[in-house]
């Protein structure tokens, strides 16, 4: 009589034999010993044998035996540990069943579990990294439990989230692996911790505003669509682990990333700024005080010869179309941006920073004039236009002092080339001429030999003629100071002789060869736009003092002997035209300036 024995594969034998008959006993540790050289002595068995774990864990959990889910994973962390670098591709599959079984999972505990188990596999060295299409998944569902406001959660969700940067930072799963989806997730789940744990350390001294925090952070984890998992923070808030976790986090991946990446990190970025538009309603502030110390971080995790990709890829992402609110933030951002980049990362992107600058500002004062002609205009919205205007003046400046002295220059004439001819734009006309101002004040430290520049000098005469004052007078200080950076012409009036001169701190200086050939190319064209500038001027009151200034500059500048057959020839033309037109007649002080100049 024939008999037939149903006899179990050799690993099914023996991963039952790991299950203890007494719920509280351990795994016993010959029969886990036995199972790992089995396993391991054999690719097949190896894939034989994950499968079934899969399997025991997705049963174990149907049934609810709580135990027997414990004791899966610790078979399966075992085997991880053990198996050789080579052979950890053979586990990803399995792996990945196994993370996806636990984190589908309702239970909180199945989903920790779930971090655990796979941060035992994030710290293993592959020899060659292998690609699996779970990643998407596991990145979304950590990214939730990062900030679903349980202190554990969030732990456990940043410590998974920075063993999947560990696993898919080489090159080729990064053209792989990190895509927009992939990354947007990383970054909105560092930058909300971030974000939290300032507000939990500015709370602390002022608990008022915590209410309303909680409300502007609460507002933005629904802007971003980041619902899965999440609750409403506890009531301390996150921890200082989470905010060290989320910083080195964040620090790791923008250190790891490619060209590509960076620039898709810095689109998420900023779609995490623009996340914060129902935000701005509420404290507009608070949001720019949040995020001002993260993008600072955010700048200075970017490696050198890379930071000037990450300016150029934020600078795109600036539009004049956005809330005023969030053109506020992120100018505010380009400047905190600035302050922590070297020159040598702002000299490939200096002009785009510039013509983005001049763009906003551009349609702010376009929108401002709108707003004032409007008799339905909102003060709040006046205010943050003004107050948009101001910090993009103040962006200029900065970006002026950060670059080297070769090229404050450049920026300067930049600024001028884009100031406009017609008379209808005169209000961006000064806000242009007061960024000019202040980025030529900037250029007061800098040597004479550095300062001159006949292309610079020669456009800004070449400027005089605009009909505003303002804008006469202002290119007039403009040009005054690149004649001589260290001289101060502010004090200057139409009764100042020789002698008040030293009093106020100038002196003569002598000409170097090449600033008398500047001067012999550049004459012509000075003293008649001077000329045409008195000429065409109805209030030559504005414009006689900063003439005078403008030539007892010259003067001062260049020496006497070398000026003194221009100025000559200009003020017999002043005079005479001021004989012809009795209303000129305040032209003819000029002439003190004879007193000290011939």
């Amino acid at each position: 009589m024939a008999c037939c024995f149903n006899r179990s594969p050799r690993h099914i034998h023996l991963i039952r034999a790991l299950y203890p008959q007494d719920p509280l006993a351990e795994i016993p540790a010959n029969n886990l010993e036995q199972f790992l050289f089995f396993a391991t002595t054999n690719q097949t068995h190896l894939e034989d044998a994950s499968d079934y774990l899969v399997y025991r864990l997705r049963r174990k959990m149907q049934k609810g035996r709580d135990r027997k889910v414990e004791i899966t994973l610790k078979i399966s962390i075992s085997l991880i540990d053990r198996v050789d670098p080579p052979q950890l591709g053979t586990l990803l599959d399995s792996l990945m069943q196994m993370l996806q079984v636990l984190l589908e999972s309702r239970e909180v505990r199945y989903q920790l579990d779930a971090t655990q188990l796979f941060l035992h596999f994030a710290v293993r060295e592959e020899p060659a990294p292998s690609h699996h299409r779970a990643y998407q998944f596991l990145v979304e569902r950590f990214a939730s439990l990062a900030v679903s406001g349980d202190e554990t959660r969030v732990v456990s969700g940043l410590q998974a989230l920075r063993g999947i940067i560990r696993k898919t930072s080489q090159s080729d799963l990064q053209s792989l692996l990190w895509q927009k989806f992939f990354l947007s997730h990383l970054l909105n789940a560092f930058l909300l911790n971030l974000s939290q744990s300032h507000t939990v350390t500015a709370t602390a001294t002022d608990p008022d505003i915590h209410p309303q925090r909680e409300r502007r952070l609460s507002l933005h984890r629904r802007s971003l669509n980041l619902s899965l998992l999440i609750t409403e923070p506890t009531e301390n808030g996150s921890s200082t682990l989470s905010f060290s976790l989320a910083q080195t986090g964040l620090q790791e991946l923008l250190d790891s990333a490619l060209q590509q990446s960076l620039e898709i990190c810095t689109e998420c970025f900023t779609e995490y700024i623009d996340g914060c538009a129902p935000a701005c309603e509420i404290d507009l502030e608070s949001v720019g005080a949040d995020l001002d110390p993260i993008f600072s971080f955010f700048i200075s995790s970017v490696k050198d010869p890379l930071r000037y990709l990450v300016l150029k890829a934020y600078l795109r992402t600036i539009s004049p179309a956005k809330p005023v609110s969030i053109q506020l933030i992120q100018i505010r951002l380009l400047h905190t941006a600035l302050h922590v980049s070297d020159t040598a990362s702002l000299v490939p992107c200096v002009w785009e920073i510039q013509d983005s600058v001049i763009s906003l500002l551009k349609h702010s004062v376009s929108r401002e004039s709108t707003l004032k002609q409007k008799i339905t205009a909102t003060l709040p919205d006046g205010d943050n236009e003004t107050v948009l205007q101001s910090v993009l003046v103040t962006v200029l400046e900065k970006l002026c002092a950060s670059v080297a002295d070769y090229q404050k220059k450049e920026t300067v004439m930049y600024i001028v080339q884009k100031l406009p001819d017609n008379a209808t734009n005169e209000v961006f006309q000064l806000a242009l001429v007061e960024c000019l101002l202040k980025m030529s004040a900037v250029c007061r430290k800098i040597s004479r030999s550095n300062s001159l520049s006949s292309n610079l000098l020669e456009t800004l005469v070449n400027q005089f003629s605009y009909h505003n004052p303002g804008v006469q007078t202002g290119l007039q200080k403009v040009f005054q100071i690149f004649i001589d950076p260290l001289q101060d012409a502010t004090d200057i009036r139409l009764d100042t002789n020789w002698n008040t001169l030293t009093e106020l701190g100038l002196k003569a200086n002598k000409a170097s060869k090449q600033e008398i050939q500047i001067y012999r190319r550049l004459k012509e064209h000075l003293y008649w736009n001077l000329y045409e500038l008195c000429r065409t001027n109805q209030r030559p009151q504005a414009v006689c003092p900063e003439v005078h200034r403008t030539l007892a500059i010259l003067g001062l500048s260049l020496g006497c002997e070398i000026v003194q057959e221009g100025v000559y020839h200009f003020l017999i033309s002043i005079q005479v035209l001021a004989e012809e037109d009795k209303t000129l007649s305040e032209l003819i002080f000029i002439y003190k300036y004879i007193q000290y100049c011939i």
